[in-house]
């Protein structure tokens, strides 16, 4: 796991880098802000489909 991160970690730092010399033009913000809710409602669809087997694990009785 450690080994793991330390990778990241270093691959981080070596493909990001210190500065960017880049144009940000105002459609890019609606495209972030796009994917965001669309993460948010793909992670809503999911646990909809997936409610009553999410329910039933947690409400599982201990038998004796």
């Amino acid at each position: 796991m450690l080994l793991c991160i330390t990778f990241m970690a270093i691959g981080i730092v070596v493909l990001v880098p210190a500065t960017a010399s880049a144009y940000v033009d105002p459609g890019s913000g609606g495209l972030v802000i796009q994917v965001v809710i669309g993460a948010i409602v793909g992670v809503g669809v999911t646990c909809k489909l997936y409610w009553s087997r999410i329910r039933s694990f947690f409400s599982r009785q201990k038998d004796d």
